[in-house]
């Protein structure tokens, strides 16, 4: 019995270890050899009960795509001010947050794209 289950168990992790191989050479033959600047827009509007699972989950989306230069952009439609703290809060820690309204959305895009 034991036997059987240290089995599964290694090859469970062998699978794993397959699929990182197999990522990882996709990422590296698809891979460009200027690097790009990658944004994930969250608009969040309102008081949205879910706003810091939506940006923990886009920051763990970035974790996973090896460029260099990316952030999460949180688009203030109108969100309330307990969602405005939890945002702010967010991008405090993380400097790959940044929070900003649709009106300064271009100036933001201009300021990272061209570094100005």
């Amino acid at each position: 019995m034991p036997e059987t289950i240290a089995a599964v168990l290694i090859s469970l992790l062998a699978i794993a270890g397959a699929v990182d191989l197999v990522r990882y050479t996709a990422h590296w033959l698809l891979k460009n050899k200027r690097s790009g600047k990658l944004f994930i827009f969250v608009p969040v509007q309102g008081h949205e009960e879910s706003a810091e699972w939506m940006l923990g989950s886009a920051l763990e989306k970035l974790e996973w795509i090896p460029e260099n230069d990316k952030k999460v952009v949180c688009v203030d439609c109108g969100m309330d001010e307990e969602t405005a703290t939890v945002c702010r809060i967010i991008a405090a820690r993380n400097p790959a947050v940044e929070i900003c309204t649709p009106s300064e959305l271009g100036e933001m895009l201009e300021r990272q794209v061209y570094n100005t």
